[in-house]
């Protein structure tokens, strides 16, 4: 069998095979990174489940890393029990030498699947922000219903441009958005940095959540820092300075969803949120 993988995957280009014990398995998931991996399901049941549960939550990807099971046709009770437990699929052994294109294709079909899913995770995240989900205790924006909600005592972070009306009355729409896009890329990886997130642009305004006032209140100080080098640029170009407001409280949250079965989104309630956007 380990010969005829070997070749199947050398064949069908889909890299390097490694074989490992559970435990050495459990390691390379954890130190490298794994688009596929294969258990036999005739190991002890505290192996197998010690390896799904590694894979489920490794390599980064919104479903950890795609699982196998191999097994032969005699152990079906067990090939059941690790699909429920989230493995992928299957492959009945020993495999057909003389038939290896099923093999290549189900281990083919396998990683693309992981692939698909984490680029599609990685967009999720430019409009979902990653840390939302987490806090909704859901992997991906797929899993997401409308009313899914949770309470959270966190800090909100309110910021805007000053006159900023007057200011687009001056400009096309295309440089309206260009100076936004121009000014929001100055200052938004600062509310990263200081581990915070983006719960939703509002024209020219941002609203972060933070899960600690000292970090949104750091975040706040460097924002307002950094408008000083941005407003010399604007200068070098041509433009006026600009002014910034920034206001910031912490209370009790609800993160959730809003929104009807075609058209929802995640947002925030709190007496907390009003209050920060009157504070700035």
């Amino acid at each position: 069998d380990r010969k005829t993988l070997s070749s199947v995957l050398q064949s069908a280009e889909l890299g390097e095979l490694s074989f490992a014990t559970p435990d050495e398995a459990v390691e390379l998931l954890r130190k490298h990174a794994v688009d596929l991996l294969l258990v036999d399901v005739l190991q002890t049941a505290a192996d197998v489940q010690r390896l799904l549960k590694a894979a489920s939550s490794t390599n980064g990807a919104p479903s950890g890393v795609p699982v196998l099971v191999t097994a032969p046709a005699a152990a079906a009770d067990r090939v059941q029990a690790c699909l429920s437990r989230g493995a992928e699929d299957y492959l009945t052994t020993p495999f057909d030498e003389k038939n290896p294109l099923l093999v290549a294709r189900r281990l083919s079909f396998a990683v693309q699947r992981m692939r698909s899913s984490t680029v599609s995770a990685d967009a999720s995240d430019r409009f979902v922000p990653r840390e939302f989900l987490e806090n909704l205790a859901r992997k991906s924006i797929a899993e997401v219903r409308l009313g899914d909600h949770v309470q959270r005592d966190m800090t909100v972070f309110f910021s805007d441009i000053r006159d900023f009306t007057a200011l687009s009355e001056q400009m096309s729409p295309r440089q309206t958005f260009e100076f936004l896009n121009s000014y929001l890329k100055h200052v938004t990886p600062t509310i990263r940095k200081h581990n915070g997130f983006v719960d939703k642009y509002i024209g020219d305004a941002i609203m972060a959540l933070f899960p600690q006032s000292s970090n949104a209140i750091d975040g706040a100080i460097e924002v307002l820092r950094q408008i000083n080098p941005y407003n010399a640029g604007r200068r070098r170009a041509g433009y006026g300075p600009i002014q910034i407001g920034i206001g910031v409280h912490r209370g009790d949250l609800i993160l959730g969803t809003v929104g009807e079965g075609s058209r929802m989104q995640t947002t925030v309630i709190a007496d907390a949120v009003n209050v920060a956007s009157r504070i700035e």
